[in-house]
């Protein structure tokens, strides 16, 4: 029996604030990668699907993502009713392994988010 994992990635549009993309598996079409892009409706409140792309590769979704000027939002979760003024990107992480391992065990006895 084959098994396959769901997998989301939520991107964002650092200059274009009421853009928001999700690369996933396909559920229009098996087997392959889709991006689906959001931007904010003021009249609804919220982010609407605005249109798709599907790909077979999922290098090649975040190759358009990249090229689009998305980046990819490491540790939260889209939110469709976020107003999107108020979105504050996760910060990315030091490359510095001493750092890593503190902010590890600052997380871990909860002292971080």
């Amino acid at each position: 029996m084959h098994q396959t994992h769901f997998f989301a990635y939520y991107y964002f549009h650092p200059k274009l604030t009421g853009a928001r993309a999700i690369l996933s598996m396909s559920a229009k079409v098996p087997g392959k990668y889709q991006i689906t892009y959001f931007v904010y409706s003021t009249h609804s409140k919220k982010f609407i699907p605005w249109s798709d792309s599907l790909r077979d590769k999922a290098k090649d979704c975040v190759r358009q993502l990249e090229n689009d000027g998305y980046e990819r939002e490491r540790f939260k979760k889209f939110n469709l009713f976020e107003n999107p003024t108020n979105f504050q990107p996760s910060p990315l992480r030091d490359t510095n392994k001493q750092f890593r391992i503190k902010e590890r065990v600052h997380r871990a006895f909860g002292l971080i988010d």
